[in-house]
């Protein structure tokens, strides 16, 4: 895919320099995005299999979370210059030379619906593949905005289609690059994943079998598609602490996908005055 995506990069940013379209190079802008974040992915992969040392515990999961950041940051950026690029040209009456946009749009749209087909098999299984092959059916659709205005000014002689192609692919860009702000701040924030409701996790670890109460009840994203949770559990007269342990390990990765679970087993005679003593109000929930 990341081959793919490079070559109709360079194919799309020389057709929009020689064919004078700004469709072509917004289409390349949302391209860059999605380049770097292939790549910068397969970096995430080749960090997260190295040691993370005395200092960072957790390793480097979170390398791509900033990636992420950085990614849809840039995002932005790229909407908005080809906003600007755009509107400047549709006040000036571009000369858009349609065949050479034809061509390059359609190849585009080619190696994207290649690229798509690559990766769906695979979207069941990742994350990570899902969301790029949710960027390569927007690449796909950004394509076909190109072929349809590159048809218009061939047809019609309407040399202002390209430039409002280009708007509607910014208006794309633009969506994108909020939504991938807002997740990656979610993350860093530690919020709870979109597919946890954090009131059905407290249910469920309730009515696990042996659980009398819960208490200081945590749940956040360590980096894509990794769920981690925190929680102290008070458990009934007579329970068995290990078999409490599996029961929740179980349930838990099976109904919310929690992968990284950590269990704190209080017996039902220690008090929360006594698990608080030594601990900072502000670290409490």
């Amino acid at each position: 895919m990341l081959g793919i995506s490079s070559t109709i990069l360079v194919a799309e940013v020389l057709g929009g320099i020689f064919g004078h379209s700004v469709a072509l190079l917004a289409d390349a802008g949302h391209l860059v995005a999605d380049v770097a974040a292939v790549g910068l992915a397969l970096l995430a992969f080749w960090l997260a299999q190295r040691p993370g040392g005395k200092a960072h515990t957790f390793g480097y999961a979170r390398a791509e979370i900033l990636a992420a950041l950085v990614n849809g940051v840039a995002l932005l950026a790229i909407a908005a210059y080809v906003a600007y690029e755009a509107a400047t040209r549709l006040a000036a009456g571009p000369e858009v030379n349609g065949p050479v946009v034809l061509i390059v749009g359609v190849v585009g749209l080619a190696g994207n619906l290649m690229g798509a087909r690559l990766l769906h098999p695979h979207t069941h299984h990742s994350l990570n593949v899902k969301a790029a092959f949710l960027h390569v059916l927007g690449d796909s659709l950004a394509s076909g905005a190109v072929v349809v205005s590159a048809l218009i000014v061939m047809t019609t002689g309407w040399n202002a289609a390209d430039p409002i192609a280009a708007l509607v692919i910014s208006a794309f860009i633009l969506i994108a690059g909020v939504r991938l702000v807002k997740e990656t701040v979610n993350v860093l924030m530690e919020v709870a994943p979109r597919h946890v409701d954090p009131d059905k996790l407290r249910d469920a670890v309730v009515a696990a079998p042996g659980v009398e109460s819960v208490h200081d009840l945590h749940v956040w994203t360590l980096t894509s598609g990794c769920v981690a949770m925190s929680v102290h559990v008070r458990r009934s007269p007579g329970a068995n602490p290990g078999r409490l342990l599996t029961v929740l390990r179980e349930q838990l990765k099976a109904g919310f996908e929690v992968d990284h679970l950590t269990v704190q087993v209080e017996d039902t005679d220690l008090q929360d005055e006594v698990i608080h003593v030594s601990g900072d109000p502000r670290c409490l929930a």
